[in-house]
């Protein structure tokens, strides 16, 4: 294994074990992280202050959920590698409006970043367990605020298994994962209005779970079926279709001899 993505991997924590912020300071997100301790968030939703103090605050609390310690090692990796990076997209995209600081896109900007630095930086890349750990990595960090949205969409059951569907390359990804990095979120911060966030993360992991895309993309009927629902395609996820896209019908026959 690489020496760069060994020691990145060895400062994951198990369960319930303190992290060490020491030796993930000392590794080469040191950059990044000092991006995070100047930037500044709005003090009505995060009483803590600055982005830095918010993300150590996450990932403290990630470690200590007892969904956490229920992963496998692979999951905790991919979990904890995105709330770290979570808000890596805010130095960029934060800007003050109306006198309020907000940070619109954050979450897919940081995804592009999260992106490059685990690829270039930490050597993620080449053998497909890599990739796949990348781009899990990746997603979660994507989708990690849209769950607090997700009542407010014209069809969040059709949302959310577009949301799982991310698996079917990054298969570490599951929305089982990406609320649990949502709780965290939630957990890691200082503002009144925790329970109500939590309240929305559980909704959308009883949607996701009545949808039938918690723990996996969900199963189509044939790739077909996949391709035209999430095409927007006005079906039933569970509906099987026929396929008539693969072309004409050709007969060949011999002349009489």
């Amino acid at each position: 294994m690489d020496n760069r993505l060994d020691s990145l991997l060895s400062c994951i924590p198990a369960p319930k074990e303190a992290v060490d912020w020491a030796r993930i300071d000392a590794l080469a997100l040191a950059p990044t992280l000092s991006q995070l301790a100047q930037t500044r968030r709005n003090p009505a939703w995060h009483g803590e202050g600055d982005v830095l103090t918010h993300t150590k605050m996450v990932c403290d609390s990630l470690v200590g959920l007892p969904a956490y310690a229920a992963l496998s090692l692979r999951q905790r990796q991919a979990v904890f590698l995105a709330a770290l990076l979570h808000d890596i997209g805010k130095p960029s995209c934060t800007r003050r409006e109306g006198g309020v600081l907000i940070s619109p896109n954050h979450a897919r900007v940081g995804a592009a970043l999260a992106r490059g630095i685990l690829w270039r930086t930490f050597g993620l890349c080449g053998e497909s367990e890599a990739q796949q750990l990348r781009e899990s990595v990746c997603a979660l960090i994507r989708w990690h605020t849209f769950l607090l949205h997700a009542s407010e969409h014209a069809a969040p059951d059709h949302r959310a298994i577009e949301i799982a569907s991310e698996g079917d390359k990054a298969t570490l990804f599951t929305n089982h994962l990406l609320c649990l990095l949502a709780e965290a979120d939630m957990r890691g911060r200082i503002a009144r209005d925790t329970a109500q966030k939590l309240e929305k993360i559980s909704f959308y992991a009883e949607l996701s779970s009545e949808a039938g895309c918690l723990n996996a993309p969900f199963a189509f009927d044939s790739d077909y079926s996949r391709f035209a629902y999430l095409s927007g395609r006005n079906i039933a996820p569970a509906q099987p279709l026929f396929d008539d896209t693969w072309g004409p019908v050709v007969l060949l026959c011999g002349l009489p001899g």
